[in-house]
């Protein structure tokens, strides 16, 4: 591991998909190696760190789960399952209509599929702080390890029934033949396993090994990582279920890079209309109304990078700009750099807003496209709050911008102002924060005025949001 280490304790039990290269991972205690095309499950409550090698792209995808299960695993993912998983992962970034669920299509198939197969190997960690140093040491030390300072043997035995339903003696067995596993895994040779496991022999090392896994050291090193491959797996028809859907109405503070990896999509940016098709993308500047609305079922768009409002002068697009082929994992890299909060080395965040802002900085560009970005960007920022204050911060009579703003968006200064500021809590809510805390990052007294604000615009209460997105 390496100083590129992010610590993700998680909150819902999340798949990180290495879609080009590969990462080193450490889950709880246990060390690993995710190769290209596969991916690491975790289940939530674990504490996770990865490390991307220069140049890979990992895909985070919270919330796809599998049932029963305890413990991560690795899996291998065929080539069919891609444009499932950038939909997963697109959903889970919180900027559709659409939110992630167990009856999505795409993660009711995941489910299906991963349930079947390999038994999990590792025993769960306790919850006490002091059983977790004892669990720690046990597998740092092939030696029996006394019980923590000031604990009898049988309270020890007590309490790791209590939080593990297993006695420390079947607790170690089972931790340290996970863990050689592993080891066998990445090449480690089978008698420095042995020794590390406890064994004095490698034959009773083998023995004790096939007990618990059902196959002898050597068929687990040359057993293929699960997939879901199957006769009975169709990511593709599962990803054609998925009704067209698209964004809510909304107004963002920031500028935003939008690339379709699949379908087609009616983009609307102020009075502006046009169609994107699959490798096509635009940005949808800061200030200016905006939804998006797919044309096929399946279709996967992608946020692939933003800019604050008030560092870039945009104008709407006139047209989508199309991107090679080649360039597609470069627009999903940006994406998962800019969004997907890990470490990315090698991998460029601004190299999709860049390409797809080029075209839109040199057409049409006029005062008005200037003034909306800079004031879209203070009241994201919460700089300005009152009509008075952004006109003067615009150097215009409040009379002058109101008919500005009306002119652009069809909106009035409330309204455009409230869903700037909704489109932002909508954001933060879908990231895991309480609605009473997002009512007060935006200055709001009373929760109350906040829920009917809120309401205004999306038709829902936070309250409500925040339950499905869970």
């Amino acid at each position: 591991m390496t100083g590129t280490d992010k610590l993700l304790p998680l909150r819902k039990p999340t798949l990180y998909w290495a879609m080009r290269g590969s990462f080193h991972y450490r889950v709880d205690t246990s060390t690993g190696l995710v190769q290209d095309g596969h991916g690491l499950w975790v289940p939530a409550g674990s504490e996770v760190v990865l490390a991307p090698r220069h140049g890979a792209v990992v895909i985070p995808i919270p919330g796809l789960d599998i049932p029963g299960q305890a413990n991560h695993r690795v899996f291998r993912f065929s080539p069919p399952w891609r444009e499932a998983l950038l939909h997963a992962y697109a959903v889970s970034i919180g900027h559709l209509e659409h939110q992630a669920s167990p009856s999505d299509p795409v993660h009711s198939e995941f489910t299906r599929v991963f349930t079947r197969g390999q038994q999990p190997l590792a025993p769960p960690f306790p919850r006490s702080q002091d059983l977790v140093q004892w669990c720690s040491r046990v597998l740092d030390t092939p030696g029996t390890e006394p019980p923590p300072a000031g604990w009898h043997t049988r309270t020890l035995h007590r309490w790791m029934l209590n939080e593990t339903g297993l006695s420390p003696q079947a607790w170690t067995r089972a931790a340290r033949l996970a863990r050689a596993a592993q080891q066998l895994t990445q090449g480690i040779d089978p008698a420095m396993v042995a020794v590390t496991a406890g064994y004095t022999s490698t034959s009773a090392f083998s023995r004790a090994f096939a007990r618990h896994t059902g196959v002898s050291p050597a068929r687990w090193v040359d057993q293929p990582a699960p997939d879901c491959d199957g006769e009975n797996a169709d990511p593709r028809a599962a990803l054609a279920r998925i009704p067209p859907g698209g964004t809510w109405a909304r107004i963002n503070g920031a500028h935003v890079a939008i690339w379709m990896a699949s379908g087609r999509a009616r983009v609307e940016v102020g009075q502006r209309v046009l169609v994107l098709e699959a490798g096509q993308g635009v940005v949808l500047p800061a200030g200016h109304p905006n939804k998006i609305t797919f044309l096929d079922p399946g279709t996967v768009l992608l946020p692939v990078g933003y800019r604050p409002g008030a560092s870039l002068e945009l104008a709407a697009p006139r047209q989508a700009t199309d991107c090679a082929p080649e360039d597609a994992e470069l627009m999903i890299g940006s994406s998962a750099a800019c969004y997907g909060g890990l470490p990315h080395p090698g991998i460029d965040p601004g190299y999709a807003f860049n390409k797809l802002s080029e075209p839109q900085q040199a057409t049409d560009l006029h005062g008005d496209w200037r003034l909306l970005s800079r004031l879209a960007s203070a009241v994201g920022e919460q700089k300005t709050s009152s009509l008075e204050q952004l006109a003067r911060t615009a150097s215009l009579e409040p009379a002058r911008l109101s008919q500005v703003l009306e002119q652009h968006t069809g909106l009035r200064f409330a309204q455009w102002k409230r869903r700037i500021r909704m489109t932002r809590a909508r954001g933060i809510l879908l990231r895991g924060a309480s609605p009473g805390h997002v009512a007060r990052s935006l200055g709001y007294a009373h929760p109350s005025a906040f829920t009917r604000a809120f309401s205004a615009v999306h038709g829902r209460a936070p309250s409500g949001l925040a339950r499905d997105g869970d």
